[in-house]
């Protein structure tokens, strides 16, 4: 399946099913409501991995709470701040969190698997890691 308006471009994973790449932004957007009228704020996390023609671009919207996990597991921006070691559990099960520094995760070398979603590959929070092992990939690797 292909990514919208990237025909052809697939990810590329190692032998465990990871793709590896890099976070290349973290970004407060504006959201337009279009059923209920007026705008919404979130946080945008761009993930890189590689694709078979070009960079896989992959985005995450959260919102700005972050909280200890409870029996539904954790939200999209506590499992992502934990996952990059932003913050620990402890840290958030303490509830004296410190200023977040979310920008300080760009440019960080990471791996994940992905998920084909309404049309767009996601990432697989779940499995998201740092990657020590590799470099943030900027260009796609020649075939």
């Amino acid at each position: 399946m292909p990514i919208r308006g990237q025909s052809g471009n697939r990810v590329v994973t190692d032998e465990f099913g990871f793709t590896h790449g890099g976070v290349k932004s973290v970004d407060v957007v504006t959201n337009k409501d279009k059923k209920n009228g007026g705008d919404w704020q979130s946080i945008r996390w761009v993930f890189t991995g590689q694709g078979t023609i070009r960079v896989l671009e992959c985005s995450e919207l959260t919102g700005f709470t972050i909280h200890p996990p409870n029996d539904k597991g954790m939200n999209k921006l506590t499992t992502i701040v934990t996952r990059l070691g932003i913050l620990t559990l402890e840290d958030i099960e303490k509830d004296e969190l410190p200023d977040h520094d979310f920008e300080s995760a760009v440019g960080l070398a990471v791996k994940f698997k992905v998920r084909w979603e309404n049309g767009f590959y996601k990432v697989d929070l779940p499995t998201l890691s740092l990657d020590e092992d590799t470099e943030v990939v900027t260009k796609p690797r020649k075939h």
